[in-house]
């Protein structure tokens, strides 16, 4: 089987995952001090570390039985002990998806301070997430995410985010424009995936939303100066900078205006 040909399937075996961290796991994650992070995956669940010093670092194959009665022991096996992909893309990823976790998944980092649109509804739903594309070219998916529509509060937009510390236009538009390509082939699977650790229905009503979360030109948060170029393709630019150090008090902000073709 090709891998366009199991892609489905696999899509499938990834809700099925995320339905079993939504009905075994969410109580962990609500609770939880400790910086954790459970990610669906084709071969069960992942557990991943959101630590400033292993950001991302994890392991894999869990079912959620184990990983409910022995997630302490693994977290602090695989996730607190192993140092590698301390980079700054890892280390912003783990930071936003921390935030996500304590504010109930509002993305509360990447709320607007132009006032144009509310974004303090954008829920995190989850990270990595790989399709392939018609020539078998691996797509991911950095952060996956939704919000209700302002005028409509029954449209349920999903919010594709790309995270970078370079600055590398060309690539990041062409990343991005393939998942969104792609997600829309996978409509149904996808929503099953998010539906099952939201623990609600979950219906795309509106085409994806791109955002572009790179760091800011300079050392303070002004206008980007590609902010114009992006928003004509559609995409919506998050600037940050850091404050003395990577630390969780060290990230700051600004998000862009709404490029014309998003949804209100």
């Amino acid at each position: 089987m090709t891998l366009l040909e199991d892609q489905r399937p696999r899509l499938e075996r990834i809700a099925q995952s995320a339905q079993a961290i939504g009905t075994h796991l969410s109580g962990i994650l609500a609770a939880q001090p400790r910086p954790i992070h459970f990610r669906p995956a084709a071969n069960g669940i992942t557990l991943v570390g959101l630590t400033l010093d292993c950001p991302q670092r994890g392991h894999s194959r869990y079912s959620a039985e184990r990983l409910r009665t022995q997630y302490l022991e693994e977290f602090e096996q695989h996730c607190t002990k192993v140092p590698g992909r301390n980079t700054p893309e890892k280390r912003l990823q783990s930071f936003l998806i921390r935030d996500a976790y304590q504010h109930d998944r509002q993305m509360t980092a990447l709320r607007s301070v132009a006032g144009d649109d509310p974004t303090a509804d954008l829920r995190f739903i989850t990270d990595e997430l790989a399709l392939y594309a018609s020539n078998g070219e691996k797509l991911v998916c950095d952060l996956l995410a939704f919000r209700r529509s302002a005028a409509d509060a029954s449209a349920i937009i999903p919010v594709l985010i790309e995270l970078k510390s370079a600055r590398d236009m060309t690539c990041l538009v062409a990343q991005l424009t393939r998942f969104a390509r792609e997600i829309g082939r996978y409509r149904e699977e996808i929503e099953k995936i998010a539906g099952g650790l939201l623990g609600e229905k979950v219906s795309f009503t509106r085409k994806p939303e791109l955002w572009l979360v790179w760091k800011a030109a300079g050392s303070r948060l002004t206008t980007d100066p590609r902010e114009a170029e992006l928003g004509a393709q559609g995409i919506r630019v998050v600037q940050y900078v850091l404050n003395g150090d990577s630390s969780d008090d060290g990230y700051c902000f600004h998000v862009g205006p709404r490029p014309a073709e998003m949804h209100p």
